[in-house]
């Protein structure tokens, strides 16, 4: 069993749980999988990229009624 802090060790759980549509998916989920399980710093610490490989999220906005997304620059990144 890994032995992780607890927000890590429920980032791994919710990514372990994803199931992949393809085989290009799957290579990305496992690496990332071995990445939060190497001990590797996943939550930025510092702007721009500190450290390099950090974890990040994105979400989409979609009115269902309207069958539309709501489309963003990223500018503070």
């Amino acid at each position: 069993m890994l032995n992780l802090k607890p927000s890590v060790a429920l980032v791994y759980s919710l990514a372990a749980g994803l199931a992949p549509v393809d085989v290009l998916e799957k290579e990305h989920i496992d690496d990332a999988l071995a990445w939060i399980a190497s001990g590797a710093p996943i939550f930025r610490t510092a702007k721009p990229d500190v450290p390099p490989k950090h974890l990040v999220s994105y979400f989409l906005l979609f009115d269902e009624a309207a069958k539309k997304v709501l489309l963003v620059d990223h500018k503070k990144a």
